[in-house]
């Protein structure tokens, strides 16, 4: 077993497990939530403003002068936030697309370390390097002294980045 594999063998697995398993909680309570409800009013939100254009679009053509440049500045106002909202609801499935790849990769993390002993040894390489990149914050060498210095990554506070972002974005 190599020295990072030691290391994560030396870890409490049931805590490391039960952590990747609230930080997902968290997450998906958080953030899941507020993008489907988003979801769920964009559409209503894009109807009533198509709607709005298209009698924006009937009324230009029955009015002249100063009365139209009016209708035209507010077709273009409602136009732009038509866009905006569409743009908004592709970002939000799109989000909601990468939660699930989250969640999926979560539920690995979690499985792998739950039953660390005997799952190490039959992961390929690269499924290794993916196992300690979500355990492992950082490693730091010091040559000189011979020292070796890993720091576990502190899910808790992932969770509360995440929460922070969620809020930012509603």
């Amino acid at each position: 077993m190599s020295g990072l594999g030691f290391l994560l063998g030396c870890l409490p697995h049931s805590w490391i497990g039960a952590t990747c398993s609230l930080v997902w909680n968290l997450l998906a309570d958080v953030w899941t939530c507020r993008l489907l409800d988003e979801r769920r009013e964009l559409p209503s939100k894009i109807a009533a403003l198509s709607s709005e254009g298209k009698r924006l679009v009937e009324a230009v053509s029955n009015v002249k002068g100063a009365g139209q440049r009016l209708l035209d500045a507010k077709l273009q106002e409602v136009g732009e936030q038509l866009g905006r909202l569409e743009a908004r609801l592709r970002e939000v499935e799109h989000r909601l697309s990468l939660l699930d790849g989250c969640e999926l990769e979560a539920e690995w993390v979690s499985r792998c370390l739950a039953d660390f002993n005997r799952v190490w040894d039959t992961l390929s390489s690269e499924n290794r390097g993916r196992l300690i990149r979500a355990v492992i914050e950082r490693v730091e060498v010091d040559e000189p002294k011979g020292d070796v210095r890993t720091f576990i990554a502190n899910l808790g506070a992932a969770t509360e980045v995440i929460a922070s972002a969620a809020g930012a974005s509603s």
